[in-house]
């Protein structure tokens, strides 16, 4: 299709498309071609599962330039998906669902610090799980 010929394509925005595993399949070849995409946002959509966003692993290790990848407010991705989503988009900064970072949080020691004064209060606001997080990779 037309996505397939905007090679020079360098920031796009399918947030809140209703995206699918189908949408993502028919998308995955044109996305793979895009090696200048710098911003790519798929956040909103119902690519959570390890079904629906596999198909897009191949375009985000062929987008080489790829600078911040949003997934956001799509649920929790199960942590082996995160795992391969990281390892694609190597050079990206991710913004996941905020409840998918618990363990990257971990890093620093105030953050340790943090969580133990807060445990009861965590407990107590689950609600703030589905906001964004931003991870910056390396």
């Amino acid at each position: 299709g037309a996505l397939g010929r905007m090679e020079k394509l360098t920031q796009l925005d399918l947030g809140h498309n209703g995206l699918k595993a189908e949408g993502a399949a028919a998308l995955a070849g044109a996305l793979g071609r895009m090696e200048k995409m710098t911003q790519l946002d798929l956040s909103c959509n119902s690519l959570h599962d390890g079904e629906a966003f596999s198909p897009l692993l191949p375009a985000l290790v062929a987008m080489s330039a790829l600078q911040n990848l949003r997934v956001d407010d799509m649920g929790s991705f199960p942590p082996c998906m995160k795992t391969r989503i990281a390892a694609a988009a190597l050079t990206a900064k991710i913004t996941w669902p905020r409840g998918n970072n618990d363990e990257e949080n971990n890093d620093a020691e105030e953050n340790d610090d943090d969580r133990e004064e807060n445990d009861d209060d965590d407990e107590e606001e689950n609600d703030d799980d589905n906001g964004p997080f931003v991870i910056a990779r390396p």
